[in-house]
């Protein structure tokens, strides 16, 4: 049972919730991704932009005592479970509201954060509480790799609150909620990473009694990582394995979404703008297709490579 489960839904959102997938972090997978968000809080922030939901409503919730536990920054009164509730308001712009709770209920805190929103003004105080409510707990040797790449992390998100408070109040909530959003990040980082490392146990949707009532509970997926924070580094640097020698990668077509076993039926797209990357999509199953145009990857400094290709025939 999640907390987005528990909570009560206006009836405006409840089509919202319906369609929503559940990601939850195990204990162990919800230890790792907090000790990876404050070690490495450099690559999460790095990587932001990447942070792209895999369904337009996506909700993520994590075990916020083993995260804090984890970094030894667990306090006595931490809800058990924090969870996140993304959705896509279009192409670029992004929502995020934040779930804490309990077996016992669970509860929105009061801030929305945004990706992108167009003309959201903010002043000097702000853009400090920003900081400090977005970024949270780094390590010491962390702090100047963040400093260097937080300025467009900082420029892409912003907050609001939900409803006014007093200022002690208000500054208490910040403290608190320090460093969410970069977990939030680092967990959606993390479910698009490929491989074997992030394992998903998909569990079906079922009927409970929940405060004496009869409610059915979505389906969701158990999040699972196989690896240390210090792996997970690896998986988001592309150079981790050493660069190659300067080569060229040869033209070719690549597929998203692609459906096995569809009689493809592409019809090509109108390209506007500066981008004249050739693509397609398909009819039947909503395929997308693109050429990617022959380029130079590699670090030329170690030398050049120069491939020929032999076409042969098969002997069948």
């Amino acid at each position: 049972m999640s907390n987005l489960d528990m909570i009560k839904h206006p009836a405006k959102d409840e089509w919202k919730y319906r369609q929503t997938r559940q990601f939850i972090f195990d204990s162990d997978a919800s230890a790792k991704l907090g000790k990876f968000s404050v070690e490495h809080a450099d690559l999460v922030i790095k990587n932001h932009r990447f942070a792209l939901l895999p369904y337009d409503h996506v909700y993520i919730e994590i075990d916020m005592r083993e995260a804090l536990r984890a970094t030894g920054s667990l306090s006595d009164d931490q809800e058990t479970r924090v969870g996140y509730w993304f959705w896509a308001v279009d192409a670029d712009t992004m929502m995020v509201m934040t779930i804490s709770g309990d077996a016992k209920g669970a509860e929105f805190i009061p801030f929305t954060y945004m990706r992108n929103m167009p003309d959201y003004t903010q002043n000097e105080s702000y853009a400090k509480t920003k900081r400090e409510l977005f970024i949270g707990q780094t390590t010491a040797d962390n702090v100047e790799a963040v400093n260097a790449c937080v300025g467009s992390f900082l420029d892409a998100w912003d907050f609001s609150m939900t409803y006014k408070m007093p200022e002690d109040v208000f500054r208490l909530l910040i403290a608190e909620c320090a460093g969410g959003l970069k977990k939030a990040i680092a967990a959606l980082l993390l479910l698009n990473q490929p491989g074997p490392a992030i394992r998903m146990t998909d569990k079906p949707f079922k009927r409970q009694i929940h405060k004496g009532k009869s409610k059915v509970f979505m389906a969701h997926s158990v999040v699972s990582i196989d690896l240390s924070p210090k792996q997970i580094r690896k998986t988001f640097q592309t150079g981790f394995r050493g660069s190659p020698r300067r080569h060229e990668v040869r033209g070719h077509f690549a597929h998203y979404n692609k459906v096995v076993g569809c009689e493809h039926d592409y019809r090509s797209v109108e390209v506007v703008g500066e981008d004249i990357t050739p693509r397609w999509n398909c009819t039947k199953c909503g395929t997308r297709r693109v050429f990617r145009r022959t380029f130079y990857r590699g670090d030329a400094g170690i030398g050049y490579v120069k491939k020929s290709y032999e076409v042969t025939a098969s002997n069948a």
